[in-house]
């Protein structure tokens, strides 16, 4: 029997090999590579703010405990509060990588049989990260601003 190729593309306009009518054990082993690649997106969405959190209370508390002057707690704390924008867009990629991620596995589940989809992409539980993020940069800048104040 040939596979079926008719011409389905998805939201880019290009056919994806998950719209070629693939084998059954085909489709179980990229639900396989899927299910890795999930793991690490969702491992990123919540490991990349605490890390975030971590760092810059360490800098701050050995701003604190080492009489560091002013103006480079000052500096410290504003190049943390930039960094964590930095990572505040790390935390969107790895959340729209795994939402991407589940999508395609739930087409793949379906394909299989599995009623209802096993895989979930909820924005419920990435917002605590987000505002542990968003928390982090806030009190970096008061941080900067009270190390400004006095100088």
């Amino acid at each position: 029997m040939q596979p079926d190729h008719s011409a389905i593309t998805n939201e880019t306009g290009l056919t994806t090999a998950l719209e070629l009518s693939p084998s059954p054990e085909s489709l179980r082993t990229h639900l396989q590579t899927l299910q890795s690649r999930i793991t690490t997106h969702g491992n990123r969405v919540w490991q990349l703010p605490f890390t975030y959190l971590a760092a810059a209370s360490v800098a701050v508390s050995l701003t604190l405990r080492e009489n560091v002057k002013e103006e480079i707690a000052s500096t410290l704390c504003y190049g943390l509060a930039l960094i964590g924008l930095v990572v505040l867009f790390a935390i969107l990629d790895a959340y729209l990588s795994y939402r991407r991620t589940a999508k395609v596995m739930n087409r793949i589940e379906a394909r299989l049989g599995f009623v209802p989809p096993c895989t979930s992409a909820s924005v419920r539980h990435a917002i605590p990260h987000f505002l542990i993020c968003a928390g982090t940069i806030v009190l970096m800048l008061i941080c900067a601003t009270a190390f400004g104040q006095q100088s």
